[in-house]
């Protein structure tokens, strides 16, 4: 500031100062929001306007997206970035593509950010994710997830959509908190920024990554919240069998035999009633499940009956993940029988297949059965 002042200068002789720098200096903000804003504050009026706009990205931010949402051409918007540079308000990093811009510190975005209107804020990030989904070619997950930040803050009906393919990409990448934080978001979102369909399928995006994470109880409570959503009327059971399938996975973990049967059955009758409610599991899903709850109850000569159903429609959807795991049912349902030769091959046969889906897990689970075989 005091620089910006001409209150310290270079000499000929070195740094000097004015005869009024004590003046000068007893004027100096006492906080540092408050010295980036008697900086800002001086600036001309078009500098200013670059410094809100470039205020609304998160992070960094590049010269097409400053130069479509400042609508200033590149040799005029490039003097500006480098007046602001000079000042020391940006900095400018490589990039492989192309120049990447920045605050100098983080407090100095927050300061400038807060002084613009909410209204204009609003408006400024709803550009700002037009302009990013004009200008990206094939949607990368960065993209997706600026493209959400922008749009749920500038209060748009289309942040669900971004913030929802982000949940899904992460949660497919295994990045499971990444994906809990982007449901929350969308179940923070305002009444008029939400679809009421979308509304299950975060609670049940949710519930299958608590389920993953081992948090059973938290992804009980979002799959009843899913259930209650689906049963509304207008909903028509909107995905009630995926619902029940995942209970079903819930309660076989903690235990609770009958009441996981119970919710897998049901889940078996709305996939044969109605598919189109069930996305995530088949019939041979079911069977499969089923049929540990009863080898865990002892129940051996039912699980094989159900292990045995498993593999037959695995086969006839020509799935061999399901056929995999089918085989790796009827391996430990021989194994306690004690049909140790039936045991073994059907562990070999769930090997040889998992090996050649490359499922590096589902191998070393087997061939840690095996070993123990």
């Amino acid at each position: 500031m005091l620089l910006d002042q001409g209150v310290i200068y270079q000499a000929d002789a070195g740094w000097a100062v004015r005869a009024d720098w004590v003046q000068a200096v007893q004027k100096v903000p006492d906080t540092v929001n408050g010295l980036v804003l008697s900086r800002y504050d001086r600036l001309p009026p078009h500098l200013r306007r670059l410094l809100d706009v470039a205020a609304v990205f998160r992070r960094s931010f590049s010269l097409p997206e400053l130069e479509a949402m400042t609508r200033v051409s590149e040799p005029e918007l490039r003097e500006h970035l480098a007046e602001l540079e000079q000042a020391d308000f940006f900095r400018r990093t490589s990039s492989m593509r192309l120049p990447l811009y920045s605050f100098r510190h983080p407090l100095m975005r927050e300061a400038i950010y807060e002084t613009i209107l909410q209204a204009e804020r609003r408006a400024l990030h709803i550009e700002a994710a037009n302009v990013i989904r004009h200008i990206t070619s094939g949607y990368s997950q960065e993209a997706v997830e600026l493209i959400a930040y922008h749009l749920e803050l500038g209060k748009s009906p289309l942040a669900n959509t971004y913030l929802m393919q982000a949940a899904t990409r992460a949660a497919d990448r295994y990045a499971n908190q990444e994906a809990i934080d982007y449901y929350h978001r969308l179940q923070a979102l305002d009444e008029d920024q939400k679809d009421v369909q979308q509304a299950v399928d975060v609670a049940l995006g949710l519930g299958e990554l608590l389920v993953r994470i081992n948090q059973p109880d938290a992804a009980r409570e979002q799959l009843e919240r899913a259930r209650e959503i689906a049963s509304k009327p207008l909903l028509n059971d909107y995905r009630l069998g995926d619902i029940c399938y995942q209970l079903g996975i819930i309660n076989a973990d903690q235990g609770f035999h009958d009441e996981a049967v119970t919710a897998f059955e049901q889940a078996s009758a709305i996939l044969k009633n109605a598919p189109e409610q069930c996305r995530t599991f088949t019939l041979s899903d079911i069977e499969r499940e089923v049929g540990w709850v009863l080898c865990n109850q002892a129940r051996f000569a039912e699980a094989k009956g159900r292990a045995e159903r498993a593999l037959g429609y695995a086969l006839e959807q020509n799935n061999p993940g399901a056929v995999g795991s089918a085989h790796n049912l009827l391996s430990a349902v021989h194994y306690y029988m004690g049909h140790f030769q039936e045991s073994v091959a059907s562990a070999q046969q769930a090997l040889t297949i998992r090996d050649q889906l490359r499922d590096i897990w589902g191998s070393a689970s087997t061939q840690t059965n095996l070993g123990t075989l």
